[in-house]
């Protein structure tokens, strides 16, 4: 009887044999879904971080992708710009050759 106090305290020593090894089994069920939830929250905490840190890699090197891309775009940008302004000088270059030659 001492375990099954020990379980329920609450229970008198000469409550019925079904309602001590009831309030016994109910307590162990739950001491032992406590002990597993507590394992399978330290399992799923465990994996949750290991997948974050994963996605933050995952982020930082988009990051640095993205920065790279930003770099390599700019450097296009620019040589789009010279590109148009020498189409455009050679257009007026050509522009001033025919407005001679037609003088």
């Amino acid at each position: 009887m001492s375990q099954f106090g020990a379980a329920n305290p609450d229970l008198s020593k000469d409550a019925p044999i079904e309602e001590t090894t009831k309030a016994y089994i109910e307590a162990r069920v739950r001491e032992e879904i406590a002990s597993v939830s507590g394992v399978m929250i330290e399992g799923i905490t465990r994996n949750m971080r290991e997948m974050c840190d994963d996605k933050m890699q995952n982020l930082r090197q988009a990051s640095e992708t993205v920065a790279d891309n930003t770099k390599i775009a700019r450097a296009l940008n620019g040589i789009r710009k010279d590109l148009r302004s020498m189409f455009n000088q050679l257009i007026d270059s050509n522009m001033n050759k025919k407005a001679k030659v037609k003088k």
